[in-house]
């Protein structure tokens, strides 16, 4: 399929119900469809998160709170701010800011499509968390070099949007558990080609 005089590349998607039953003969030829040796394998392999049972409800939760969120007053959203962590840890909306030293209003949208119109857009709105801990352990030296990535997670107060925080670790839980599945999967196709 191609799209605007550029040819869409179609990525290896599996079932979670298949991917659950570890079924490495069934999987193997999806594995090594997605990342064989062919010129086509893109190396890369998807999740159907349709056929995860928890993921549609899960996911809907957690975006229902996307416009309570954002809709917060200002002075809540400010203390979900990190720019010690550069705005990726907590809230950020139209913050961030690209190599050459703008703000990144559109997520580096522009830099992905440069061909669609984004004069009509608004500022996009995010909320970074690490979704494993609240906050990473590591030395003093790597939390002042790196604080995107060991800063501790900012979350509003259950009084202020009671049960996001919830909805948030439940979901982002569940993506960890399917993608630690299907990397176990993986290994095991591995050792099933180069036994030992």
């Amino acid at each position: 399929m191609s799209v605007i005089g550029f040819e869409l590349a179609n990525p290896v998607i599996v079932d979670y119900q298949k991917l659950k039953s570890e079924n490495v003969q069934e999987l193997f030829p999806r594995l090594l469809e997605a990342f064989g040796n062919k010129p086509d394998c893109l190396g890369i392999i998807l999740v159907d998160m349709h056929s995860v049972p928890e993921y549609p409800e899960s996911r809907r939760t957690l975006l229902s709170y996307a416009s309570y969120l954002a809709a917060l007053p200002h002075k809540e959203l400010q203390k979900l701010e990190n720019i010690h962590a550069k705005y990726i840890v907590g809230w950020s909306h139209g913050k961030e800011r690209l190599k050459s030293g703008a703000v990144d209003t559109r997520k580096g949208m522009e830099q992905i499509c440069p061909m669609w119109n984004y004069s009509e857009l608004t500022y996009s709105g995010s909320y970074y968390v690490n979704p494993m801990h609240d906050q990473a352990v590591a030395s003093e030296d790597l939390k002042e070099r790196f604080p995107e990535y060991t800063d501790p997670n900012l979350w509003p107060s259950e009084d202020v949007l009671p049960g996001f925080r919830k909805a948030f670790e439940d979901l982002a839980r569940l993506i960890l558990r399917v993608g630690a599945l299907l990397a176990k999967v993986s290994i095991s196709v591995t050792s099933y080609i180069r036994p030992g």
